[in-house]
């Protein structure tokens, strides 16, 4: 049997506390209680966070994990720069031959039945079939997405995991052509996710909020709905009245600001793990 991992790169590289208070509020009320509900023996969950995070929300996130009876099914693994992620992954997962590997951001949420509908096969599945949802405003309407992070999984060998961990979520069905995995898109009435939009979220919100009010087949995130997807009603309450006060992001992507300083550390973090390798290399046989 696979050991399944979710996987969370959680604000690396994020500073501002405005945006903390936020997300570590939004965390708490939808993507923790949805992911805790699937924890297990043989399913844990990777969160990579940034190794200088302000210790209160260092704090406050390990309040977050150990209010759960299967804390001991969370990793909390530091990061310098956003491009040590994945392999921090690997190294956790290298430990089974085997995985599963499901990438979910910290404010998505999947659905209480999402491992009853994937193949229990090698390959990389899809499950297409999910809501996108103004969750602040409690409005979702159903969407087909395939090859998105939340709904893949990649299961196969530990030892794609970093690679697959790396992939950009367009790139995944040509990453898995590549490596010659078998390729499905689950066919199946079930909504598998819900793909969170809110005013911080990393997208122009303004404008799908928009489009999801205006569609005339929008439906409302019922207190069913929250249920099934495992949101925590308390606190996801406390988060939409802080959220109703909260600054947004607007149009700029929160990564964006970045992104030429993390592909400078990703090629310092490459040149770093090929020193490393040849030190290795140096003392792998000493006594001869």
């Amino acid at each position: 049997m696979p050991q399944t991992f979710f996987y969370t790169r959680f604000g690396i590289g994020v500073a501002d506390p405005q945006w903390w208070q936020y997300r570590l509020r939004l965390f708490q009320s939808v993507t923790f209680p949805s992911i805790e509900r699937h924890l297990s023996p043989t399913t844990e969950w990777v969160i990579a966070v940034d190794a200088s995070m302000d210790r209160a929300y260092r704090d406050w996130l390990a309040q977050i994990i150990e209010s759960t009876s299967k804390s001991r099914h969370i990793r909390v693994e530091p990061v310098t720069v956003l491009s040590e992620a994945p392999y921090r992954l690997h190294l956790v997962a290298r430990a089974h031959r085997e995985v599963r590997i499901v990438r979910i951001d910290d404010d998505d949420a999947v659905a209480s039945n999402y491992f009853d509908l994937i193949p229990a096969s090698p390959g990389l599945h899809t499950l297409p079939l999910g809501y996108e949802a103004a969750i602040a405003e409690r409005v979702m309407r159903v969407t087909r997405r395939p090859f998105l992070s939340l709904n893949t999984v990649f299961h196969g060998d530990s030892a794609l995991t970093e690679d697959f961990s790396r992939m950009g979520h367009h790139r995944m069905k040509e990453w898995a052509d590549i490596q010659g995995l078998p390729v499905t898109e689950v066919n199946t009435p079930h909504k598998a996710y819900i793909y969170s939009r809110h005013k911080q979220s990393d997208s122009t919100f303004g404008a799908v909020r928009s489009s999801i009010n205006k569609d005339p087949k929008k439906e409302t995130l019922t207190r069913y709905a929250r249920d099934h997807f495992g949101f925590d009603e308390l606190l996801f309450e406390q988060w939409r009245q802080h959220a109703a006060a909260a600054p947004a992001t607007g149009g700029e992507k929160t990564w964006s600001r970045s992104h030429e300083l993390n592909n400078e550390a990703s090629a310092h973090v490459r040149a770093l793990r090929n020193i490393s390798s040849q030190i290795r290399d140096s003392t792998g046989n000493l006594f001869c």
